[in-house]
């Protein structure tokens, strides 16, 4: 699989616009230019950009530009596509960032987390059950 297309397939599969993906990376790109990536008209792609939409996609820079194969587990990809449709593409972004985070970043973003959650400004009411007539 070419580049433009891997760029295009994990573009959708994240749910984002063209113009989101070019917003996210850094310096930011516009809309035009991911077109053109996506089309494969541009071969002269900067590295940072490379870089960031390969951890953007969880994929390596070399997956990214085709060097390597890439084998997604079908499992952990079913488990982000429930993510994703259940609960939008922020879930799965945090979802996702999470996965990326190495041990130290996983336990400071869940203490963080449970943290927030035990303010009850942060939390969504639980609902009361109707009891059975």
């Amino acid at each position: 699989m070419e580049m433009s297309e891997i760029i295009k397939q994990h573009r959708i599969a994240l749910d984002m616009s063209q113009e989101e993906l070019g917003k996210r990376l850094n310096p930011p790109v516009n809309k035009a230019a991911v077109q053109k990536w996506e089309k494969g008209t541009v071969e002269n792609i900067k590295r940072t950009h490379i870089e960031q939409m390969a951890a953007l996609f969880g994929i390596s820079p070399c997956q990214l530009l085709s060097f390597e194969p890439i084998n997604p587990d079908p499992t952990k990809e079913k488990i982000c596509d429930l993510i994703n449709r259940c609960y939008g593409k922020e879930a799965y972004s945090v979802v996702k960032m999470y996965l990326e985070m190495n041990e130290n970043g996983r336990k400071l973003a869940f203490d963080l987390i449970r943290n927030l959650h035990g303010n009850p400004q942060n939390t969504v009411p639980e609902r009361k059950k109707e009891k059975a007539v």
